[in-house]
């Protein structure tokens, strides 16, 4: 399974409930602790999970902001930048997010 799925199933639970947003490193207040109620204990492929959406190994923090979520992955050596719906998991968009390399992406 690769990183940026795992982090849509953990993403999945906050779907179903009425948007927050999740704009920064950790969350909105940096806990990494979202402030909403009754999140299930259990994820599994087929337990808890509202959606799924291959995507390509990521290193970011994903963001949320309204009904969309945004993060990044790497695919052929270049980081790209996607758009997810939160409802559906459609990518809304992918771009190439150009930059000088200063390391290697696997």
């Amino acid at each position: 399974m690769h990183t940026a799925l795992t982090i849509m199933l953990a993403l999945v639970a906050l779907a179903a409930e009425p948007p927050s947003d999740w704009a920064r490193f950790r969350g909105p207040n940096g806990s990494g602790v979202a402030e909403v109620g009754a999140l299930p204990a259990e994820f599994g492929p087929t337990r808890n999970v509202i959606w799924k959406t291959d995507l390509p190994q990521g290193y970011s923090s994903p963001i949320v902001h309204g009904n969309h979520i945004y993060l990044t992955g790497v695919r052929a050596g270049q980081l790209l930048s996607f758009a997810l719906d939160r409802t559906t998991g459609k990518v809304l968009w992918e771009r190439e997010a150009p930059r000088t390399r200063r390391e290697k992406l696997d």
